[in-house]
């Protein structure tokens, strides 16, 4: 932004900047377990996307004799989900829950035709 310094914004018409720090939960995998968190919520579908790339998620299967499971288990808040992981949501019924790799290339979570941000209270950081 103009006249903005990195960590900082400035309000339009505002004389003052204010500071702004934002901190995630950078994605990691250690002793087997991917960590990550909910950074977006399409709100036009209710879509759940993590900050977990492709890259890393295949990562931590290399060594895996079965390789990618066809479904992961996510821990997202408090709760617990299966997810099968698919190519396109057509691979599901509707209302079924689904893991893909959206269009950015993270793990990411829905419902097929519904929202599971909604359907589950999902929240960003979660």
């Amino acid at each position: 932004m103009e006249g903005a310094e990195r960590g900082q914004a400035r309000v339009p018409g505002a004389s003052r900047v204010a500071a702004i720090s934002l901190e995630m939960v950078e994605p990691a995998l250690e002793e087997g377990w991917i960590t990550g968190e909910v950074f977006l919520l399409d709100k036009a579908f209710g879509n759940v996307w993590s900050n977990i790339p492709r890259d890393l998620f295949v990562r931590a299967f290399e060594s895996a004799e079965e390789g990618i499971p066809e479904t992961i288990h996510v821990q997202i808040g408090e709760t617990d989900h299966a997810f099968p992981l698919v190519d396109t949501f057509g691979d599901v019924d509707e209302g079924a829950k689904l893991a893909y790799f959206n269009s950015r290339d993270f793990l990411s979570f829905a419902l097929n035709m519904g929202s599971m941000a909604e359907t589950f209270s999902i929240e960003v950081r979660d």
